[in-house]
């Protein structure tokens, strides 16, 4: 009898992606206004794990490229092509709120070049950015350290980002090491960048790939689990004590993330063409999202703002709604130019 070799693939992985995606869009546009718990464990907790999950999705898969000056080269320069693009789709957006804020073109144009390279052009688009910073930083030390002392370095400066963003609250104490932290967010208005919140999960996709980690599918979906309580717990021990500056790095993220890219890894989900579709929409939901958020606020600005917030749960569905419609539009046509593209050649 002949016995078939069992193919692995990485399908639960571009569902999870897309998921993410979602989620993304929940912790844009669902505000924890208020003392609504639902809101706030979906947008403050849950919601948190997406962007870490892209970034050792990211990691995971580089690290076949890793020490290749050209794939990774190729690489780089496809992430800044996409974060120019959409930074020039986004553009226009910019200049209507610099024409409201009436404020001095030239500063306005300085800050946003200053931006554009070290804090992100839009208010999104910073993923891409901290992609770019993150891959450089991490191939560069490979060349001199393991990837275990790579990502020590990452997991220390993650620890000092979230002092400057979850746990913000706790420099009140410490008033020379606010003063740095002060000083720094004068300069780049976060730690939620490549250098302190992407560095550490890429590296940690990195070392999942490089040194082949496999955890069984229940071990993983049981600690997957017990940290989803655990953000529950934390996101509302640092409310309680008035820490966060933001929620974007917090210690119960580490774990969830972790067993959750390392469950879904291990899914072996058959074989669709949906699932490379759901792998692009992931792309370009996230990118698309604030197109449709700003055709949103247009139709609803008689509004006031705690109005906007009872019906943020419609926005959250029309944003996600028209940019799922319009990214399989997108990728769609895409995807039939290249086939002209190819029959042509």
């Amino acid at each position: 009898m002949e016995v078939k070799a069992i193919r692995n693939n990485y399908n639960c992985i571009d569902l999870t992606k897309y998921i993410c995606a979602i989620l993304v869009l929940g912790v844009h546009f669902i505000s924890d206004y208020g003392e609504n718990n639902i809101n706030f464990i979906f947008s403050q907790g849950i919601g948190r794990v997406a962007v870490p999950f892209f970034f050792i999705t990211s990691g995971y898969f580089l690290a076949n490229r890793s020490g290749d000056t050209i794939k990774i080269q190729t690489y780089l320069l496809k992430i800044f092509r996409l974060y120019a693009l959409w930074s020039a789709i986004y553009f226009p957006y910019e200049l209507y709120m610099w024409k409201l804020s009436n404020s001095s073109i030239v500063l306005d144009i300085v800050i946003y070049i200053k931006n554009f390279f070290l804090v992100g052009s839009f208010i999104h688009l910073w993923y891409l950015l901290a992609v770019i910073t993150a891959v450089i930083l991490i191939e560069v030390l490979l060349k001199k350290f393991s990837i275990n002392k790579v990502l020590i370095i990452g997991f220390i400066l993650y620890i000092l980002g979230m002092i400057g963003d979850g746990y913000y609250g706790v420099l009140i104490n410490i008033p020379l090491l606010k003063k740095i932290y002060d000083f720094y967010l004068s300069l780049f208005e976060t730690t939620r960048n490549g250098l302190f919140f992407g560095m550490f999960f890429i590296s940690l996709g990195y070392f999942i790939n490089i040194k082949r980690v496999v955890i069984k599918k229940s071990i993983s979906l049981l600690f997957l689990i017990m940290s989803i309580f655990l953000i529950i717990i934390e996101i509302y021990f640092m409310k309680s004590e008035n820490l966060p500056l933001d929620y974007n790095m917090y210690i119960s993220i580490i774990p969830a993330t972790f067993f959750l890219f390392n469950l879904t890894k291990e899914i072996q989900l058959k074989d669709n063409k949906i699932y490379p579709m759901l792998r692009s929409m992931s792309v370009t939901v996230f990118l698309i999202q604030f197109m449709f958020n700003g055709i949103f606020l247009f139709f609803i600005s008689f509004l006031d703002e705690y109005k906007l917030i009872k019906i943020e749960w419609i926005r959250f569905v029309f944003i996600a709604i028209l940019s799922n419609v319009f990214s399989y539009l997108i990728i769609r046509l895409k995807n039939k130019y290249k086939a002209i593209l190819k029959k042509g050649s």
